[in-house]
């Protein structure tokens, strides 16, 4: 996130060299006209956004006052100052504040939605659930690249320090608990930053974490978590490993169906990439028979939630990966139904399967018209997984780039896809994708 003390007279004057209104800017750069408003003002911008004015105006960030601070959004061990939770005690922020604010890349705040079930009226510090359910409110929208620092810092400054024993008195199975579920979810959250590597270390913190916490529920939980990051980087035989463990692990904790039908996705899944059609079916049934069952059972308050429009996504992967194009596309349109708009990175790969499944199939139209929704709908969206896919869709399509639809979505994706794939990139292990 890019911050200015002051107006940005630079963006003012070139914008009037050009002759233009802030409105014309707004629509030649595609922002809101408000954003304009915003940007010239001084306010908070997202580096898309820097990027979209810069273009629009044929001039370098820099050259408008757009780059305020060079070290903004990169990860701990990139050499620059990271995000910070605001801090609390004494005379600092409330736990209001807290829970209405979530620190993002480079210090600033942005609003995310309450914290389902937070005691918003109280000024203590908040609880450790309350700043889970807010990270958690907060990623389906700003994606694991805005937030992964965030999560890193709460887990260095306020979780350490009682894991270790720094803070007298705190230090019983329920903190490890609280790291653990933390550390899974900056896995998470590295991992949609594009970091693989550092999500796996990640992950194997987090189990042992767990482990010392001695909650079963959150180790499978973990271990699902793990099984599903093996399937992101090819290789299906430690997947499916990992899910069996988990289910194993689960068995040692109370009955949790929701958890129970993830693990069995991920098996699903992990036979689906080895080609196995018939255990696939019949786990994705055993997991929809978990999830019909689940009622109102007690869960692990740090274990994450996976209901029907998680398991339609997990489907829709496996069955187009077995060919069953039809079944992944009614799955992958289940999604979308059942996602609001507010969820906005599930919402994305919902719309990505459904593309590739209607370029599959044949109907390039259709699926260049769900491409164009997701290039919408996820400008502000941090994640380089999506920019990924969004490169897979391109490589899917190109050879079809004659029929005036492809060709028309195959060039406004790359005007898209420029910007957001050097920040895909800055995030990430390796180079980005090919443009």
């Amino acid at each position: 996130m890019i911050e200015s003390a002051g107006p940005r007279d630079g963006l003012r004057r070139a914008r009037l060299s050009e002759g233009l209104t802030q409105e014309q800017l707004a629509e030649r750069a595609d922002v809101t006209p408000r954003t304009v408003q915003r940007a010239e003002a001084g306010g908070p911008l997202l580096p898309h956004t820097v990027a979209q004015l810069a273009r629009a105006l044929g001039r370098t960030p820099a050259e408008l006052g757009l780059v305020d601070c060079e070290a903004r959004g990169r990860l701990p061990g990139d050499g620059a100052a990271t995000g910070r939770l605001p801090a609390w005690g004494g005379d600092d922020v409330s736990r209001r504040q807290v829970l209405g604010l979530v620190a993002v890349g480079g210090g600033w705040v942005a609003p995310v939605p309450w914290a389902a079930g937070a005691d918003a009226s109280g000024d203590g510090p908040p609880t450790d659930g309350e700043v889970l359910r807010a990270f958690r409110a907060a990623d389906p929208q700003l994606g694991g690249g805005h937030l992964y620092t965030a999560v890193v810092r709460y887990l260095e400054d306020r979780v350490a320090p009682r894991l270790f024993g720094r803070v007298p008195g705190d230090r019983g199975p329920d903190v490890f608990c609280v790291a653990a579920a933390l550390t899974d979810m900056a896995g998470w959250m590295a991992h949609d930053a594009g970091r693989d590597a550092l999500a796996d270390q990640h992950f194997a913190r987090a189990s042992g974490l767990a482990q010392a916490g001695g909650d079963a529920e959150l180790e499978a939980n973990i271990l699902a978590s793990r099984s599903h990051l093996a399937l992101q980087t090819g290789r299906p035989a430690t997947a499916l490993a990992l899910a069996r463990a988990g289910r194993t692990a689960l068995r040692r904790g109370r009955r949790n169906p929701c958890l129970d039908a993830r693990l069995a996705a991920m098996e699903a899944r992990s036979r689906a990439e080895r080609g196995e059609a018939t255990p696939c079916v019949r786990l994705l049934g055993d997991a929809a028979g978990a999830l019909a069952a689940a009622g109102t059972s007690p869960t692990s308050e740090w274990a994450s939630r996976f209901d029907e429009g998680s398991l339609a996504a997990e489907a829709a992967l496996a069955l187009r990966r077995l060919g069953r194009l039809a079944d992944g596309r009614r799955h992958a349109e289940r999604v979308l139904v059942l996602r609001p708009g507010e969820r906005t990175r599930s919402r994305a790969f919902g719309h990505l399967t459904l593309a590739g499944i209607h370029a599959e199939q044949g109907d390039l139209d259709q699926a260049c018209a769900v491409g164009h929704e997701v290039l919408r709908a996820t400008v502000a969206l941090g994640s380089a997984r999506v920019v990924h896919q969004l490169h897979d869709l391109r490589a899917l399509l190109r050879p079809h780039r004659s029929t005036p639809a492809v060709g028309h979505f195959l060039a406004h994706a790359a005007d898209e896809l420029r910007g957001r794939t050097v920040l895909a990139a800055a995030f990430g292990d390796g180079p980005p994708p090919a443009a």
